[in-house]
């Protein structure tokens, strides 16, 4: 049952680790927005990063998805090295090995708005979302040693007729 969920939990994160991995090849060209219903929340893709953004009072224009060609960086070239940080505004700024985190005031008009923004780099998204299908491969591929189940590799050594982890029949060696 468990071998079974992890075969399950890896082919789920290998579609995830493929989905991220195309959605950062197209960073490169087209620039993605969503914003909620609500104004306040507004999720972002720039070349090599999403974007989560927040603020108070509701401030984004408008709901919903659009895609535009990539004109910049989200903050100009503020960002575009691994530990390049500038100042945000009335706010703090830190950048760490591609993630970032800001905060900052907006002055009016119509009223003075707060906003945090956290960006997290693909290659970490990507890493993530590729540890599960590799340990699946490790663990398919890897040589069995004599006295393991041939599909699990549970220890038989205390339970020669049948493998109580897999419930497979281990072949009998004629000598």
């Amino acid at each position: 049952m468990r071998r079974r969920l992890f075969n399950v939990l890896a082919g789920v994160s290998l579609v995830l680790f493929m989905v991220t991995a195309g959605i950062w090849a197209r960073t490169y060209w087209r620039q993605d927005q969503f914003q909620t219903v609500s104004r306040r929340y507004d999720f972002d893709t720039t070349p090599g990063r999403v974007w989560l953004d927040y603020s108070n009072p509701p401030y984004f224009a408008g709901s919903g998805y659009r895609a535009r060609p990539v004109a910049n960086d989200r903050f100009g070239q503020q960002f575009h090295g691994f530990f390049t940080i500038m100042p945000a505004p009335g706010g703090r700024s830190y950048a760490v090995c591609g993630f970032v985190y800001l905060t900052y005031l907006q002055p009016g008009p119509p009223w003075p708005c707060r906003f945090k923004t956290v960006g997290v780099p693909f290659w970490f998204i990507t890493l993530l979302t590729g540890m599960i299908p590799l340990i699946w491969l490790q663990n398919r591929f890897t040589r069995k040693l004599p006295g393991q189940c041939a599909v699990c590799g549970y220890d038989l050594r205390a339970t020669r007729d049948r493998c109580p982890e897999c419930g497979s029949v281990p072949e009998k060696v004629n000598g």
